[in-house]
């Protein structure tokens, strides 16, 4: 066996740096092309990608040839770049991370106290209520701000013993957050290959939103500069600019005459809905019948009707001898896959923003719209600022319906955190689990937690032994006790000792100085200037 490093991600500018002097920047479009070539060559990896390098032009016309003649589009996928994505609105980073075969890592809101930023959407720039847009924005602005004071206050006065923490100021902030707007500017680093990138940019530029059609241009264009021969097709198809305006214009009539609405005078953990519409049926059983077949030499059938064959009993006995070494950082075994629950969801968009980071499932929503309804927290009520929130909340909605009878799209950016959209979730019973050990947690902001415990409640009505042990993390000894008498092997889990770097790992950066006490080597590498012997220090965590 052989194993190559053959690449990792390092940062543009040591990049630029790095490549002074030479004629091309180095460009991941080389890896794809030598990857491309593996299939059809007796040469070692190693070697297609030494000759990549040295002829890009060449691997430039090779990946056009593959990728996007003979159609095998994987190929793009070896080509992989970070962004940094820097003052996009609330709004747009939802477009962004819709799409699941990413990484994102997102400015919270929970834990960064908020300026007065925020996003004036182009389509309003030259609209008559462009004024009232930016003044309520600024008002909701300003209420957050005196929000957030008097809920720290609250928060010290309720924790006497606990008031120099900083979980008491994220306590106020995650709460403040509700009343900001979709407007808000937010940042966030992705990692994206190049065949995500280009459908992304393709459905950017398809989009009704100004702010979101500008991002995937600009996602194009410097991704572009240094892979040219990875991103062809970027433009907006027929099938992505027309699709979803022909079937909402179909819907309008077709779900009519309207129906009732909700009604929207929510406070707190009231205001979400979770309704289980579709599910697995015999789940337990299909279950066991899974787990029988990957460990057996029996068909899936055979397998099911001997387990439909057992007592309930013996069926818990075959859940216990596979989950009995589970620990709450364990995943379930893929068998849990097979199983599938379906929930609508009407939730607040601070409670989404974190439900839209569980990329393995499927979420399709409904555009925000005031007449859902909204959630404020309980800690507004119990400092008696509701009725303020409520007015700020209809001064809101009567700024989007000003907006919204020219532009719909548009007039989102104004409705809060704390407004409300339908969603239609499917997942299945492996992704519920590992929601519910996150989500369900003591340590899970509230109304996320609110979310994912309904959703577990009502899954156990369909499935009860499969998610026998679905809890969070804080409460998942006790549920395994329950089921085997005992608490499991592992209870925390503990980090191993740190290790010292091999010293091929410890140079630095052409550019990057060495630390104080450190004598540089003419290849630029540090090595310690003389000392007294002493023990390495470790690094916690």
């Amino acid at each position: 066996m052989k194993v190559i490093l053959a690449g990792y991600n390092i940062e543009h500018e040591l990049l630029e740096e790095l490549g002074k002097g030479r004629r091309v920047l180095p460009t991941p479009e080389t890896i794809a092309a030598a990857y491309a070539r593996i299939s059809r060559s007796d040469k070692s990896v190693d070697e297609l990608r030494s000759e990549a390098r040295k002829e890009v032009a060449r691997s430039r016309k090779s990946n056009q040839t593959i990728v996007f003649e003979m159609g095998h589009h994987s190929i793009a996928e070896h080509a992989v770049f970070n962004f940094d994505i820097i003052g996009i609105s609330r709004l747009a980073s939802e477009a962004l991370e819709h799409h699941r075969l990413n990484a994102y890592t997102e400015k919270s809101q929970r834990y960064v106290s908020l300026t007065d930023d925020f996003v004036v959407p182009a389509e309003l720039e030259a609209d008559e209520f462009r004024d009232e847009f930016v003044s309520t924005v600024r008002t909701q602005n300003r209420y957050y701000h005196l929000l957030f004071e008097r809920l720290l206050q609250y928060q010290k006065e309720k924790h006497p013993g606990r008031a120099s923490e900083p979980g008491l100021e994220n306590a106020a902030k995650e709460d403040a957050r509700y009343i900001t707007s979709l407007a808000t500017r937010t940042q966030l680093g992705m990692t994206v290959n190049a065949r995500n990138l280009e459908l992304m940019v393709r459905r950017f530029a398809a989009s009704e939103l100004a702010e979101v059609r500008q991002l995937g241009q600009e996602l194009c264009a410097q991704a572009s500069a240094v892979a040219p021969s990875l991103l062809l097709f970027c433009g907006a198809s027929d099938y992505d600019t027309r699709t979803a305006l022909r079937v909402r214009e179909f819907a309008a009539t077709f779900m009519t005459p309207a129906f009732p609405r909700r009604p929207k005078n929510f406070i707190a953990h009231s205001a979400s809905d979770v309704t289980l519409v579709d599910y697995t049926p015999n789940a337990d059983n299909k279950l066991l019948a899974a787990m029988m077949h990957s460990s057996s030499k029996a068909s899936f059938a055979e397998c099911q009707a001997r387990v439909e064959r057992q007592t309930l009993a013996r069926k818990k006995e075959v859940f216990k001898l596979v989950c009995q070494d589970l620990a709450a950082y364990d995943a379930v075994l893929r068998e849990f896959e097979h199983l599938y629950v379906s929930f609508e969801l009407v939730l607040s968009a601070s409670c989404f923003a974190q439900l839209k980071r569980h990329r393995l499932m499927t979420l399709t929503c409904q555009p925000y719209n005031p007449t859902v309804g909204w959630t404020i927290p309980v800690s507004v009520a119990e400092i008696k600022e509701h009725r303020n929130f409520k007015d700020m909340l209809a001064q809101t909605e009567e700024a989007y319906e000003h907006i919204a009878a020219t532009n719909p799209a548009a007039a989102q950016y104004v409705l809060t955190n704390a407004h409300q959209r339908r969603c239609l979730v499917t997942l299945n019973a492996r992704e519920l689990y590992h929601i519910c050990r996150l989500r369900e947690d003591m340590t899970a902001q509230w109304d996320i937690r609110d979310i994912a415990s309904r959703m577990v409640e009502q899954a156990r009505h369909v499935m009860p032994l499969t998610l026998t042990l679905a809890s969070g993390k804080d409460a998942y000894p006790k549920l395994f006790a329950e089921l085997y008498g005992h608490p499991p092997a592992v209870t925390s889990l503990e980090l191993p000792a740190s290790r010292p770097l091999p010293q091929e790992c410890r140079s630095f950066g052409p550019s990057e100085p060495a630390e104080s006490g450190q004598d540089v080597t003419k290849a630029g590498a540090a090595k310690p200037a003389p000392r007294k012997s002493r023990k390495p220090k470790t690094r916690k965590g």
